[in-house]
């Protein structure tokens, strides 16, 4: 099988792994391509959708060690809680890479492998033709990505060492090398939709062939606005360390004014998903209007000021109805980094401090005063995080973001996802 791995100086990595065919031969052409010194991850995800499920990751973790001896360390991740009734895939997956990037982080871990092959890639495409998606949804997956589902993957790059090899050939390599897999159940379950694509696929190259065509030129479009939106971010975007985005006016047409918009709105509101197109180039055509005061979109709030654009989260968002919060304060875990609103890092020294962390949360700052954010706009001011125990603030001013205040510390992320978001 093709696809030399260089990961020869990598000292530690994870591998998401489920036991099936393509996770297999990841696992072990990983093994052939690294020293002995790395430290391999094996971290398998149990859905705990069926029965049968725990006994599958058990196993899976039986042949990780197996195949890796003391090379390997096999960790279960079990998805806990009440399981959905609709979406069912979806949020599966969101809950998936919930689990393995919490995993990764705490081993220290920013490199994660995965396991997909080029026929993976062509389903993508042509679920996301069939539903409608833009040209830069037809880009499909890459090689490496950082942190492409925010925030669960925060700090992580993904790497798909086998995105350009078929499914057959994997099959084929595993046969060669002795490689017992496992086939997933769901697999054969045609109310999934990529299960019923994966059977259009099945005898069609030539529908395969022109997924995969069009992905590589989605990609190559997508790289090319990229380039010319960095262009734009170096001379025309500052991004102060409280969140706000400023964007310089008159320098931009409408379609590169929605090129932009795209990502500034998207790391302004901490979301996970994109506007959609033709939301973004009404918003684009308004800003670039005379009588445009401002507006709401995507989680976030536009303010046209004599300058410049002021783009910072909307408090609506957060303050929800009746100024009730709209987002539930964050309970914080002893000397963990959380990620809050999607917008900031936070932290707390909670041994040093000695307090129940069910009493400790992160919450939005709303009408309280502090000292040292009169440099925020005041419809900012109310979005920030605030740590309080027991309803009582914990820390008087964090106006410096990067640095820790007492036992808390804040950080914004914004600026970091707008950069991942250009890679």
């Amino acid at each position: 099988m093709p696809a030399k791995l260089a990961l020869l100086d990598i000292n530690k990595l994870a591998i998401g792994f489920s036991g099936g065919g393509d996770s297999t031969a990841l696992l072990s052409r990983v093994l052939k391509h690294t020293t002995i010194e790395t430290k391999i991850h094996v971290l398998i995800v149990d859905h705990a959708l069926r029965e049968g499920s725990a006994s599958e990751a058990k196993l899976a973790a039986r042949r990780a060690d197996a195949m890796g001896k003391s090379r390997v360390k096999a960790q279960i991740l079990t998805w806990r809680g009440q399981k959905p009734k609709t979406a069912i895939q979806e949020k599966a997956r969101l809950a998936r890479y919930d689990l393995l990037g919490s995993a990764c982080r705490k081993l220290g871990i920013e490199m994660l492998l995965l396991g997909h092959n080029e026929d993976d890639q062509a389903e993508t495409i042509l679920m996301r033709e069939e539903g409608g998606s833009t040209w830069r949804g037809l880009a499909g997956m890459t090689a490496q990505s950082y942190a492409p589902i925010w925030p669960e993957l925060y700090k992580i790059t993904l790497v798909r060492p086998l995105l350009g090899i078929n499914r057959q050939t994997i099959r084929d390599y595993n046969q060669e090398q002795g490689l017992a897999y496992s086939n997933d159940p769901s697999n054969e379950n045609r109310d999934f939709t990529r299960i019923r694509t994966r059977d259009k696929l099945a005898n069609n190259s030539s529908l395969k062939m022109s997924a995969l065509k069009t992905a590589k030129q989605s990609r190559a479009k997508l790289t090319k606005e990229k380039q010319a939106i960095f262009e734009i971010f170096k001379s025309s975007v500052d991004v102060s360390n409280w969140g706000g985005i400023y964007l310089a006016k008159n320098v931009l047409g409408e379609t590169a004014c929605a090129s932009v918009l795209r990502i500034l709105l998207l790391a302004a509101s901490g979301q996970r998903y994109f506007t959609p197109p033709d939301k973004l180039a009404t918003l684009a055509k308004r800003m670039h209007t005379p009588e445009f005061s401002g507006a709401t979109l995507g989680g976030a709030q536009i303010i046209n000021e004599e300058k410049q654009f002021l783009i910072i989260r909307d408090p609506g968002k957060v303050l929800g109805r009746n100024e009730s919060l709209a987002i539930a304060p964050l309970c914080l875990d002893p000397g963990a980094e959380q990620i809050w609103d999607g917008r900031f890092l936070v932290k707390t020294a909670l041994a040093n401090i000695q307090i129940n962390p069910f009493s400790a949360c992160v919450r939005p700052l709303l009408k309280e005063k502090l000292a040292g954010l009169s440099c925020v706009p005041y419809a900012a001011r109310i979005t920030m995080p605030v740590f309080t125990q027991n309803n009582v603030f914990m820390c008087a001013e964090f106006a410096n973001f990067h640095k820790p205040h007492m036992d808390f510390s804040v950080k914004c992320l914004i600026s970091e996802r707008i950069k991942a978001l250009m890679l």
